[in-house]
């Protein structure tokens, strides 16, 4: 789930400016990381470290959260957007201090999911790295009536060979025969 080829990323930290943001993609996990200006007095610029994702299909999406709020002006947010760009449900979860949970939406095809840490720009008090985890994301689509497993729609050939006896001499021609597509029919 979490190969990073699957995954559009953001990270618009400026290391000039003390920012530091990374993404680490894991086998079950995504772990997002920032830390802002050491130098409180600077002029900090919010800055981010995110990824996307872009169903294609309809579903059901789960996955768990874990955000340790070291600081409070750090935020995060899963946001969820149609293929126009319409806003579809927002926030899944928004918390600027400790917390863990579990998320579950609907979506439909062409929705993206973006997930990260936005980051204020500033260091914490606490001098911590804001951490956020995800895991255990999981894509559901319905269950289908039709659905067959180890089908294809496809043109088949079929070997018509005739082995009773007494044996015959020669055998027919092979037919090619085209399989149904069940899920056209369904529409």
């Amino acid at each position: 789930d979490f190969a990073p080829e699957n995954w559009g990323r953001t990270i618009s930290a400026d290391e000039n400016n003390d920012q530091i943001a990374t993404i680490d993609f894991g086998e079950d996990e995504i772990v997002f990381t920032t830390t802002g200006n050491p130098d409180f007095f600077d002029f900090a610029q919010p800055f981010e470290a995110s990824v996307n994702f872009q169903f294609g299909e309809a579903g059901t999406v789960s996955l768990d959260y874990d955000f340790n709020g070291a600081d409070p002006g750090f935020d995060f947010a899963a946001v969820i957007y149609t293929f126009e760009g319409d806003l579809v449900e927002a926030p899944l979860f928004f918390e600027s201090s400790a917390v863990t949970g579990t998320a579950t939406t609907e979506v439909e095809p062409g929705y993206v999911i973006i997930m990260g840490i936005l980051d204020d720009g500033y260091e914490s008090f606490s001098g911590e790295e804001s951490v956020f985890v995800v895991n255990n994301f999981s894509f559901t689509p319905p269950e289908s009536p039709l659905r067959l497993d180890n089908f294809e729609t496809c043109w088949g050939v079929v070997n018509a060979e005739d082995k009773t006896p007494p044996a015959v001499v020669t055998t027919p021609d092979d037919v090619e025969l085209l399989c149904t597509d069940l899920e056209a029919i369904s529409l």
